[in-house]
């Protein structure tokens, strides 16, 4: 697959079945809170717009967070 060789990047919706698929989370650990942050939002296949809905916030706040 392409994404296993970092040529694609998977669909943040794809995330949760290749983590449950392959057993264990392999984004990488975030060395920042925003950093964590992502990896936490992609862990649960949210992308920025839809994890803005569901925290009912705007999406530009989501990804300023992300970004500190």
């Amino acid at each position: 697959m392409a994404w296993e060789k970092d040529q694609k990047i998977p669909f943040p919706r794809y995330y949760p079945a290749i983590i449950n698929f392959v057993g264990y989370n392999p984004l990488p650990e975030g060395q920042s809170e925003g950093e964590q942050r992502r990896r936490e939002r992609l862990t649960l296949g949210f992308t920025t717009d839809q994890m803005a809905v569901h925290l009912g916030c705007d999406p530009s706040t989501v990804e300023r967070k992300e970004r500190s």
